[in-house]
């Protein structure tokens, strides 16, 4: 699968999460692409290409918070100062969605900070929400 093409941008460096995640996706919309970067800076490097046609165009970002490079927040930040991703919708997943993460996913414009589900069930509502955001 293409990256540029990908509807999902996920930003996660734990491959069993991120491969379960992708699988709840696209059992609920089924055709979904996903494309998965596992690092911060890496991810801003591709979203923020110089060359337009290599950049990253996804309809949504799901991110993590605790990441090498760069950390959730941080990216996050940098997503919404930058006026070629500032409307990306991005959805903060992560195994902490303390009140502070919350509040600081907010104040940088995260649609939502959710905590990582713990059962296939609460996946299942989580994926049924992110691609919600999809339209």
């Amino acid at each position: 699968m293409s990256s540029s093409l990908a509807e999902i941008l996920l930003v996660e460096d734990e491959a069993d999460d991120a491969e379960l995640l992708i699988r709840a996706l696209v059992e609920m919309r089924p055709g979904t692409r996903v494309a998965v970067i596992d690092d911060g800076v890496e991810a801003l490097r591709q979203l923020l290409a110089d060359d337009q046609g290599a950049a990253l165009t996804p309809k949504l970002i799901i991110l993590d918070l605790k990441l090498p490079g760069l950390n959730g927040i941080e990216v996050l930040r940098c997503l919404t100062a930058d006026a070629r991703t500032a409307k990306i919708p991005v959805v903060i997943l992560s195994g902490t969605c303390s009140p502070e993460d919350v509040g600081a996913s907010r104040s940088y414009g995260a649609k939502a900070c959710m905590r990582k589900p713990s059962s296939g069930g609460d996946l299942r509502q989580v994926a049924k929400v992110l691609a919600g955001e999809l339209h």
